[in-house]
């Protein structure tokens, strides 16, 4: 009795069994080997654009399946899937241990552009992560250092979008904290889908282009640490600070060159009474 082969989707491998293809996103050096394992056992089992495009998640880890699952093409063209998914990573696919000096080189381009979407926060995650979780499992950098990298680099109006609804959903955090990953994630795709439907962002994200422009012209320089305090203050927040200082030293200014006025003045009239006095006597 001759048995067929199963074909299509019933066709492929179960994800984790001995012939299914793995991808293991703390291996992303591995991606263009899994993709041609992958698209290999496809076309064996003639899976189409679509089914390719849907079936190729279901091989690699949970975190990187969530972000596929949000690119463009998944579900529907596995060609501009696979693209997205390449421009996701380095040229050099993370070939050697990332430092911290390709980390803020990497959050700094990724979040050059104003965040005026979800897909825009989701690009922006996913390539702080690619670096950042080597970092962290290397023990480069720690949770916290973490957080504060992705944190810094978001655009001003965002963050702000971002802790007032942290604020005003939990009790013990503080608008001056910095938020973990996950939560200022859940919190922005939550924030920016708010936005998008009131058309309120497109000012917001205006106004946070200014202000990271502002901000870009007095960076940290690129090898610095984040430490426990990180942050700086913005161009708008310095120049404030020195009118103030400004306006101060001209009020002081102001009121010694009226003092000595006075004094003189005071001086003048002294002498005017003692020779008056000596007059009279």
């Amino acid at each position: 009795m001759s048995t067929s082969i199963a074909t299509g989707v019933l066709g492929m491998p179960v994800p984790g069994s001995r012939r299914a293809p793995e991808f293991d996103s703390q291996n992303p050096e591995e991606l263009k080997e899994f993709l041609e394992e992958f698209e290999e056992l496809a076309e064996r089992h003639g899976l189409t654009t679509k089914e390719k495009a849907k079936m190729v998640v279901k091989y690699v880890d949970k975190e990187t399946k969530k972000f596929w699952k949000r690119l463009k093409g998944f579900g529907d063209n596995y060609m501009i899937l696979k693209r997205k998914i390449m421009g996701a990573y380095s040229k050099t696919l993370l070939e050697d241990k990332p430092t911290v000096v390709e980390l803020v080189k990497l959050i700094k381009k990724s979040a050059k552009g104003s965040i005026a979407d979800e897909e825009d926060l989701d690009t922006y995650y996913r390539k702080f992560w690619i670096v950042a979780a080597d970092l962290v499992e290397a023990d480069i950098i720690n949770k916290k250092q973490h957080d504060e990298y992705f944190w810094k680099e978001l655009p001003r109006e965002l963050r702000y979008a971002i802790s007032d609804h942290l604020e005003a959903r939990d009790a013990d955090f503080e608008s001056d904290q910095v938020p973990e990953v996950e939560k200022a994630m859940e919190a922005g795709r939550f924030v920016l889908r708010k936005a998008a439907t009131r058309g309120e962002w497109g000012r917001m994200s205006k106004k946070g282009k200014k202000g990271r422009r502002e901000e870009s012209s007095d960076e940290e320089s690129e090898d610095e640490v984040i430490g426990v305090e990180t942050g700086s203050e913005s161009d708008s927040e310095e120049e404030e600070r020195k009118k103030r200082k400004k306006s101060t030293k001209k009020e002081v200014r102001v009121r010694k060159v009226w003092f000595e006025n006075e004094g003189k003045k005071k001086e003048e009239g002294q002498e005017r009474v003692d020779e008056l006095t000596r007059k009279l006597l």
